[in-house]
């Protein structure tokens, strides 16, 4: 069992809600995250992470090939920007976005 995380360093959803309908205006959006490399080895899981789109595919390759849990994180601010998720592209100035 491969467990990913999409890890934005944040709430990456309530961001999006927030820039969308309040002008940018940010509250509770920052939030503490744990060190998933730590708790992989806490729980004696093999950790791998992904920082390029195109490395996807290698690490959860090795990560499908663990016999039992593995944790990936994917680390999106190194990724680089996403589009925020339905149905928020349909907010403020996402819907100007997602019409381009």
């Amino acid at each position: 069992m491969v467990t990913m995380v999409m890890n934005d360093h944040g709430y990456g959803v309530i961001r999006h809600i927030q820039d969308a309908l309040a002008d940018g205006r940010l509250f509770g959006d920052d939030i503490l995250n744990p060190n998933l490399e730590g708790l992989a080895a806490l729980a004696g899981m093999p950790y791998f992470r992904i920082s390029k789109a195109e490395e996807v595919t290698e690490v959860l390759q090795k990560a499908l090939a663990v016999s039992g849990p593995a944790l990936v994180e994917v680390d999106m601010n190194a990724i680089g920007p996403f589009p925020p998720y339905a149905p928020f592209n349909t907010m403020g100035k996402h819907a100007e976005r997602a019409a381009r």
